[in-house]
């Protein structure tokens, strides 16, 4: 049975590979020309940073009984959600922590064309629609409150290269993993 961490690999994967190859992506003018898209598993700090977050906020979630109750694959795609919206204006973390967990009006308001791209990543690569993660995402929103920190400890600052050269090392050993 796959485990928590395969499957945020995975959907991370996929979501990266979604952006880069999406036309939706340029359509909806998400993309400034002076920044990049919220990408997970590339070797760049930035990307670091966004795999920082998502991973604590799940790895907290899994402390919790009830994250028994959903389907994993829901909770990190609603992470996944919530996280890249955050970083693109689709949701603001105050939203994220009043609204997300009584409403579903979020799913409505399509700020720079966010939840069209999300609904497109989700229906091609995880077969799930938004709104099928309404529960899920209510459930995890309450976690973005939590003060945690999602700077690189204090060693990956120090040495940043041996981190990129374990990132691609990674990347590298995924990709053979999924070749074979």
């Amino acid at each position: 049975m796959p485990t928590t961490e395969f499957w945020l690999t995975f959907c991370l994967q996929r979501w990266d590979k979604f952006v880069d190859s999406s036309h939706l992506i340029v359509e909806s003018n998400l993309i400034d020309p002076d920044t990049n898209f919220v990408k997970f598993m590339q070797p760049s700090q930035e990307c670091y940073e966004y795999f920082r977050e998502i991973s604590q906020i799940l790895d907290t979630a899994k402390l919790d009984i009830e994250f028994l109750q959903y389907d994993v694959r829901q909770i990190i795609a609603s992470l996944l959600y919530l996280v890249a919206g955050k970083h693109h204006g689709q949701l603001t973390i105050e939203e994220i922590i009043r609204d997300v967990p009584n409403t579903s009006v979020f799913l409505l308001e399509d700020r720079q064309g966010f939840n069209q791209v999300y609904k497109a990543f989700l229906k091609s690569d995880l077969d799930f629609t938004l709104e099928e993660l309404l529960p899920s995402l209510q459930y995890v929103a309450k976690y973005f409150i939590l003060p945690l920190c999602f700077d690189p400890p204090q060693i990956a600052k120090a040495h940043q290269a041996i981190v990129i050269i374990t990132l691609e090392i990674r990347d590298l050993m995924l990709y053979l993993t999924e070749e074979l």
